[in-house]
């Protein structure tokens, strides 16, 4: 329960439903551990617990620092070091809230665990779908559920659209259509750029062309993505983006617009909540959060996916997701870990 609108209703439709409901607030971090991140503050706290109190439920703390910062932290550091654009999201979703979390509850006499995710499951909670908001849903955070998992889940706001979640969390809380959303990183807050600042050392290195070519300095590896144009500090004439970091040259690859699609990555660390896909099935593969999604064949070769897109996708980052869909059903996904760009 993090004080939100999401989470309230969450607590309210199983409360209606005759639900015994307790609210659980995660303690991630410290208050003043990491300048802007917000999500643990003694304020989110305080919001969280007067939520709880306005719908009636017992309200709990429970510390899961440690747990969150060698997971979900130092691994977001790590990619970041690694040149690669990471999703802590998906990680918090499958190592703290569906096992950690999950577990903890199971130990202490609960039967299950629900968030205020935008994510449906069937009947028989074998199968995750969109949800009924398609701009709200958050499926694509939700690939490395662990399959055991699923029969001890709910997503009871996945069947309503945001305006709906709103005012049945109204009932309870008079400024339910006026709390804002959290779009951040939630260990991070308003600005990567600074965390990364702080907590990785900068080396300025070249900046240079798909041939290698020289054609400026960065200011340091961290601040960058793959994709980005601020910040580039060169001048060739047209726009440049970040197509590829390789720390081990402590080096920037830039191309121009055109030269930023691939129709092939490879990724690894599959996680199925579906049969996986033949290799001559299309499936409607994404490439990042809000991605309308494409059309793929998937080729499992072990541990490693190699994944053909119909047309060329633009901007496609080691570190994130592919994720994969039939129709509704999300299939499982990946990390991607290599692209094929398409020169």
């Amino acid at each position: 329960m993090s004080g939100g609108v999401d989470s309230a209703a969450a607590a309210v439709i199983l409360a209606r439903e005759g639900h015994d409901v307790v609210g659980v607030t995660m303690r991630l971090l410290d208050a003043t551990a990491r300048r802007g991140a917000g999500c643990c503050s003694p304020e989110a706290l305080r919001v969280a617990a007067e939520t709880a109190r306005r719908i009636g439920v017992d309200h709990y703390v429970l510390d899961l620092r440690r747990e969150f910062e060698e997971s979900v932290i130092n691994d977001f550091i790590d990619e970041y070091e690694s040149g690669r654009t990471p999703n802590p999201c998906v990680l918090c979703n499958t190592i703290i809230k569906f096992d950690v979390l999950l577990k903890k509850a199971r130990v202490t006499g609960f039967d299950g665990l629900a968030t205020g995710h935008y994510a449906r499951l069937n009947d028989d909670k074998t199968v995750i779908s969109k949800a009924a908001d398609r701009a709200k849903d958050q499926t694509y955070f939700l690939w490395g559920t662990p399959a055991a998992a699923l029969g001890r889940l709910y997503f009871p706001v996945g069947g309503y659209t945001k305006g709906q979640v709103r005012r049945v969390a109204g009932e309870f809380l008079p400024d339910a259509d006026i709390r804002p959303e959290s779009q951040d990183v939630c260990f991070v807050g308003e600005d990567v750029e600074v965390f990364l600042a702080e907590t990785i050392k900068a080396k300025p290195g070249p900046v240079t062309d798909v041939e290698g070519k020289i054609l400026g300095e960065h200011d340091g590896l961290g601040s960058h993505t793959i994709g980005r144009r601020r910040g580039l500090g060169v001048a060739t004439g047209e726009p440049m983006y970040v197509r590829e970091i390789i720390p081990a040259e402590n080096r920037l690859v830039v191309a121009p617009a055109g030269d930023m699609y691939a129709s092939r990555l490879t990724a690894t660390g599959a996680n199925w909540l579906a049969e996986p896909p033949g290799s001559s099935d299309s499936v409607s593969a994404h490439v990042r959060y809000r991605d309308p999604g494409a059309p793929a064949t998937v080729e499992i070769d072990g541990d490693r996916l190699i994944v053909d897109f119909g047309e060329p996708r633009r901007a496609v980052a080691p570190g994130q997701s592919v994720v994969f869909y039939r129709g509704d059903v999300l299939m499982g996904g990946a990390v991607i870990e290599s692209v094929v760009w398409d020169d």
